[in-house]
């Protein structure tokens, strides 16, 4: 069928192709060795003309051995009957069983007789048969292999006579009246050389239907050597009669006809059926009340009961996908379903051959012959054949044309979606600045596309499930292999038309309704919502309106509903984020919405309550939950149609509820608790207090002066706008001189003493540097080399103090200077090496002196200020440094009283050497310089319209007012300028005889030099306390960093030049562990269904989040090595691997109820399985569920020490050791050293415990 649409597919493809694409790996037989060709001929016709021998293994059959009517015979000839008591359909219903071709397959994990006292009565005869079964099949136990003859005289006209075969063995043992053909496993190097002469002769046979009855039953004893054939050994005309063979066999397949729940208990039996058997349940008996002198000994009671067959088919019955609602969650379901590897090769091999051979390129479009599209219309009625089509092939298919095939498909659009761009990030997958384009253009092809085949063929519904999944993928996470998605879903929300807008939001809605609220961080909803909102808005207008009002509501509605939850569960819901601050709020400027967002505000009882840890043991995320929805209210606050005075009240309410700590609040609002909150929840709040009237602010400075910490009153104090809040907050600080710094906080000490720094609080200052010193003189590590970088980091903070102590004098600036220079800088040991990554103090030092040095001369001597900031520039390549030699430049010209014309020169040449330059994203003291600077170069119209937008805080920062009134004067708008002193005057609470003012209608030159001035002494404040580095520097480094391979950056990120790889991964696995047990409760229903496929899945998010910059990750159940049966590739709990692919670690997760040595040593035993590389290290991660967690250590570590693992050298159990490294209450780390074959491998050894505390009745 030919598409009538016009899509760009050859475009997409073209920017997505592989040069490997198109090569294709073949281990034929070479073609010129004839003797082979020769007896590959001899041997496919003798497989043509054999004649099963054995009784064929159908389900009557079957069921006939199951009741005891037949039996099988065993190698001594005679018959071994294995009959057992138990429902026949257990087999077929748990998955164990199913017959395909009409022949038995047994797909299930089975456990081995040494197991057999784990296992319950009501399970041993379904286990036992079964493992009949699987004998059978496999010839094992002594049963006879399913047999296969050829008559004598069809044997001698295919093979001459005394003919020796040389490549190939052949066994042949006479029967009566036909021989018995096997043929042994050096035959297998022949196969695809036999299989192409067998399927060549049956394509061309008269007889070819009654050949094909035959295979299915010649490849039960021959798979390898009857293995489909490959495109490539087939002419044209053989390729179209095999497409028609391959039809037949998924047309006639009972596995892919199998209902979806039968296919899903046959995948999960063949994944983990001997776990299901071994699952104990264990029940507690507490006996409470005084007992007796005989019931002592019964006073409390464990039992552990091996489960029933029927509380296995119970079991099978949970967590099973009945009805698939889009195929979203096909692909989801995908991703933790394993098919049948070689058990269902041959339906594999057809479908391939088929997709393969249907799809070719019709110019713009992919075309399908007939067979690809008919098989994927009728899978939209069966899950199990779409499972196939969709979850399987595509990852064996190394070209495109498939994927952009379902991605030109409505019904398919959204998998092919997803796999081009695995593909396109798998092409692109480094930072090179090139990419970045190619990307962008792919990215527009692909949104035309998806928005041409959902929105045409009326696919809303699955468009919206689309951009669910790829939003929930990227957001929060701004690593740069997801921007791909995130640039994919805006483009595609951006090409919506107006009409479309309304019918996807509507999808959109219900979609999202449809989620239900759990412990995982919700923000992807709320991100579409607004993202929806503010695009439909910008591309639409009024066209809109209703749409727009609409997803207003819908955003308070999903925050109310997250919310809500978040009070009271134990998740991490809800917390505050830059996320919230990264929205743009103007999608709820409206009043219902902002007022629907106040009146959720719970009580003042209830937020007392919430935050009372003995009242409430949830207090921590009730906690997380109010300071998110604080950060919600302080940016609602900002919009026009806010009722600011009901915010703040509510806001106010808050803050003196439950800011800080009090007896009734155990952890308060505004101290971070959790290394994780990184967002300055009070930081933000004291900018935005500046929009308070006087007696708001009032209340605060009295609500938390005597309870708040030092560095939260700086806080306020740094970001107080208005000079007279400045000095309320001073004699408040000055008044409480008792200031009880938390020591064991030493980055709020810090804070408090950059922040006084910065405001010019030097005694304030002063009382956190004696702090920081004896906080370090009493610690225990401070003779520890990396406790040494703390100590060198607080030398440096006392040197600057001191300098600025001076600084700040009213010295003159030659005594200032002559002082600074006698100041002793800090012994710091041995300067950095040039190459040193991390601190170098030294510079520190040196650039603070430098920079010092160079304002107190800015003034006088404005050259020698600008030679000065010009090196600094040069080796540091710092915006700000950029700005000083901008200043000092015009500090020159000004005291040369120089003409219009130089300062326009200046203004172009700063414009010119700054990236982007955009003067609304100045910082405010910069900005002020350059306006003053348009001031000085006559161009007075545009200093009124940039000053005429800013806000009032900039408006009236006292240097820019005076500019503004300058420039507005000198266009003879007197008038404009009296206003603006009045404003600034009701702004800043002043009288009009306002000292500086009053010298600004006097003196042009005064005013000049005392904006200056003031300018640089501000400049100390933000950019040079802490040599923060720009944005640029730090891209710079990053991007240096981010390239380095895994052994470098494990010494760069940990700080540490003797830091290993293993040390790096062992570090930084514990911490997510940690993680996990900090979270237990949000756990709590994955630990009480023991989960360990869930709760791996959170270990993988957090070790990926942990290591998402660094081009390291955990693949979840990565696929390697083989499983234990060794059929079948092996699946790991997960494989570290750096950037370039290569294994690094591998982890294997299991679940301890006891010391359960069986399931250990099953671990154990898959390491080799798993890894063919010897991969070092290794971790085993046991999550436990100990009665005692303690005890029950040394028993697993008497186990491990005597234990020999399959595939590694032997160990000595009196001199193997095992190297205990973190221990704690809930956790227990140690290593060992083992070999394989020679080479060293470090297994490290973590059990976590999950046992959840019990409640206290």
């Amino acid at each position: 069928m030919y598409q009538t649409k016009y899509l760009p597919i050859k475009e997409l493809n073209e920017l997505i192709l592989n040069f490997d694409q198109q090569l294709q790996n073949y281990n034929d037989t070479s073609i010129f060795d004839i003797v082979a060709h020769t007896e590959a001929h001899y041997v496919s016709e003798l497989l043509l003309q054999l004649d099963l021998k054995s009784p064929k293994l159908t389900r009557d059959f079957v069921k006939r051995l199951h009741t005891g009517d037949v039996a099988w015979k065993i190698l001594d000839g005679s018959e071994r009957f294995i009959s057992q008591d138990f429902d026949f359909e257990i087999l077929e219903e748990l998955g164990i069983i199913y017959f395909e071709n009409d022949w038995l397959k047994v797909s299930a994990r089975l456990l081995d007789s040494r197991h057999d006292e784990y296992i319950h009565e009501s399970v041993k005869p379904v286990l036992l048969f079964a493992r009949s079964l699987k004998e059978i099949l496999y010839s094992t136990n002594k049963f006879q292999p399913i047999e296969f003859g050829i008559d004598k005289s069809v044997y001698s006209s295919i093979v001459p006579d005394s003919y020796r075969f040389k490549k190939i063995s052949l066994n042949i043992e006479e029967r009566f009246d036909y021989y018995k053909l096997d043929f042994s496993e050096g035959d297998r190097e022949f196969s695809s050389l036999i299989s192409s002469y067998y399927w060549k002769k049956i394509l061309k046979s008269s007889e070819k239907d009654c050949l094909l009855k035959s295979y299915d039953d010649i490849k039960m004893g021959f798979s390898d050597l009857v293995s489909l054939p490959s495109e490539k050994v087939l002419t044209l005309e053989e390729g179209k009669v095999f497409s028609n063979v391959c039809l037949g066999i998924i047309e006639n397949s009972t596995l892919l006809n199998l209902t979806f729940k039968q296919f899903q208990n046959i995948l999960r039996s063949h994944r983990s059926f001997d776990s299901n058997l071994i699952a104990t349940r264990t029940s507690i008996s507490i006996n409470i009340g005084p007992l007796d002198k005989e019931s002592k000994s019964t006073k409390d009671t464990t039992t552990r009961t091996s489960i029933t067959i029927d509380e296995i088919r119970s079991n099978y019955n949970l967590n099973i996908k009945n009805q698939l609602n889009d195929n979203m969650e096909l692909i989801d379901l995908g991703n933790h379903l394993e098919h049948l590897i070689f058990l269902d090769s041959d339906i594999v091999s057809a479908l391939l051959f088929i997709v393969k051979k249907d799809l070719f390129f019709d110019y713009q479009k992919i075309v399908s012959r007939e067979i690809t599209e008919s098989l994927l219309d009728k899978s939209i009625d069966s899950p199990t054949m779409r499972h196939y089509l969709l979850n399987v092939i595509p990852n064996y298919l190394r070209d495109n044309t498939y994927d952009l095939y379902l991605l030109s498909r409505s019904n398919e659009f959204e998998i092919g979606t997803m796999h081009i761009i695995q593909k396109v990030k798998t092409k692109y997958n480094s930072n090179e600045i090139s990419y970045i384009k190619t990307k962008s253009n792919i990215s527009s092809i692909l949104a035309n596309i998806i928005l041409k085949v959902s929105i045409s063929g009326g696919k809303e519904h699955e468009l919206v499930s689309l951009l669910v999944t790829l939003a929930k993928g990227y957001i929060s996470d701004y690593r740069d292999e997801i921007q791909f998605e995130r640039d994919l879903v805006e483009e595609i929300v951006q090409n919506l038309s107006a009409e479309e807008v309304v019918k996807v939001t509507d999808a959109l809605i219900e979609k999202l309704k449809s989620i239900e609220v759990n412990g995982v961080w919700p923000n992807y909803t709320l991100y579409l919502l607004f993202l929806f909102s503010n695009t439909a808005s910008n591309m639409h207008g009024k066209k809109v309106e209703e749409v727009v009002l609409k997803l207003s509501n819908e955003i308070y509605l999903e925050y109310e509903r997250c919310f809500n939850f978040s009070l009271i569960h134990d998740s991490h819901c809800l917390n505050s984020n830059v996320f919230y601050d990264s929205l743009n709020w103007d999608a709820c400027n409206n009043t219902k919405t902002i007022d629907d967002f106040i009146n959720l505000k719970p009580s003042t009882r209830y937020l007392i309550n919430g935050f009372y840890f003995e009242g409430n043991r949830n207090s921590i995320y009730f906690m997380q939950s109010i300071r998110s929805y604080f950060q919600v209210m302080m940016n609602l606050h900002s919009l026009p149609k806010a009722n600011k005075n009901k915010i703040q009240s509510m806001l106010l309410d808050i803050v003196k509820a439950v800011g800080f700590k009090s007896p009734d609040v155990e952890f308060p609002l505004f101290v971070s608790h959790f290394s994780d909150e990184k967002y300055d929840l009070w930081d933000r709040f004291s900018k935005i207090v500046n929009d308070f009237d006087e007696y708001s602010f009032d209340e605060i400075v009295l609500c938390i002066s005597e309870s708040a910490p030092l560095v939260s009153i700086m806080s306020l104090y740094s970001n107080a706008a208005i000079q007279k809040r400045k000095d309320k907050l001073t004699k408040k600080i000055e008044k409480r001189l008792d200031w009880k710094l938390d020591k064991d906080n030493l980055p709020a000490i810090e804070k408090s003493f950059l922040l006084a720094l910065e405001g010019e609080k030097l005694e304030i200052a002063k009382v956190s540097l004696d702090a920081a010193n004896n906080f370090i003189k009493t610690h225990p590590w401070r003779e520890n080399k990396e406790f040494k970088k703390i100590i060198d980091k607080w030398s440096v903070f006392d040197y600057k103090y001191k300098v600025l102590s001076i600084f700040y004098s009213p010295k003159l600036s030659e005594n200032k200077i002559e002082l600074i220079n006698e100041i002793s800088e800090p012994n710091l040991g041995e300067k950095k090496m040039i190459y040193h990554v991390g601190d170098d103090w030294h510079k520190e030092v040196f650039l603070f002196k430098r920079y010092i040095l160079g304002l107190l001369v800015l003034k006088d001597n404005p050259d020698r200020a600008r030679a000065t900031f010009e090196q600094l520039y040069l080796e540091h390549k710092s915006s700000m440094f950029s700005h000083l030699v901008f200043t000092s430049k015009l500090q020159g010209l000004i005291k040369d009283k120089s003409d219009n014309n130089s300062y326009k020169y200046l203004i172009k040449e700063y414009i010119s050497s700054q990236d982007n330059f955009d003067i609304d994203t100045l910082p405010l003291n910069n900005k002020s310089d350059y306006l003053y600077a348009l001031l000085l170069s006559g161009n007075y119209n545009e200093v009124d319209t940039e000053c005429s937008k800013l806000v009032p805080s900039e408006k009236f920062y006292r240097p820019i007012t005076i500019t503004f009134s300058k420039a507005l004067r000198e266009k003879n708008n007197f008038k404009s300028a009296l206003t603006l002193l009045d404003n600034y005057k009701s702004y800043h609470s002043i009288e009009l005889d306002d000292q500086e003012l009053k010298e600004e209608l006097k003196s042009i030159e005064i005013e000049i030099e005392n904006s200056t001035s003031q300018l640089q002494f501000e400049r100390i404040k933000s950019q040079v306390l802490c040599s923060d580095k720009t944005i640029d520097e730090l891209k710079v480094i990053y991007n240096e960093i981010v390239r380095k391979p895994v052994h470098e950056l494990a010494k760069i990120v940990s700080n540490n030049s003797q830091t290993s790889v293993e040390s790096f991964l062992y570090n930084n696995v514990l911490s997510c562990l940690k993680e996990i047990l900090k979270r237990g409760r949000n756990l709590e229903k994955l630990i009480k269904n023991k989960d360990e496929n869930a709760i791996n899945d959170w270990f993988t998010s957090l070790f990926n989040q942990k290591m998402s910059n660094f081009s390291i990750s955990l693949s979840d159940q990565a696929r390697i090595g083989s499983a234990e049966s060794d059929k079948n590739v092996g699946e790991t709990d997960g494989l570290i691997v750096d950037s370039y692919s290569s294994s690094l670690s591998i982890f294997e997760a299991l679940n301890l109820k006891n010391i359960d040595k069986t399931i250990i040593n099953k671990h154990l035993n898959k390491i080799t399985k798993y890894d063919r590389e010897s991969v070092s290290p290794v971790f085993i991660v046991s999550y436990c569920y100990f009665l005692d967690f303690s005890s029950r250590i040394k028993d697993y570590c008497s186990h491990i020490k005597n234990e020999q693992y399959d595939g590694f050298d032997e160990i000595f159990s009196q001199n193997h050791q095992l190297k205990e490294l973190d221990i704690g209450s809930e956790y227990y780390c140690m290593v060992e050293l083992r070999s394989r074959g020679g080479k060293q491998i470090s297994i490290y050894h973590m059990l976590i415990d999950l046992t959840l505390p019990q409640p206290k009745k």
